[in-house]
């Protein structure tokens, strides 16, 4: 669907941006973006997980 309407593609970019600060390509962002595409100023959390069928139980 983003594909075949770029407006709808922009407004799901600025509502990552408004609600987490997500601009990967410093488009919102009036400051440089972290390693992972968040703008500075935005505390990042990264969560990582065992893939299915992998974790000891």
């Amino acid at each position: 669907m983003c594909d075949e309407y770029p407006f709808f593609a922009w407004l799901l970019r600025a509502e990552a941006f408004r609600k987490f600060g997500y601009d990967p390509d410093g488009v919102f962002s009036d400051t440089p973006v972290d390693e992972f595409g968040f703008a500075s100023g935005r505390r990042t959390e990264v969560i990582h997980c065992e893939p299915c069928g992998t974790a000891q139980l």
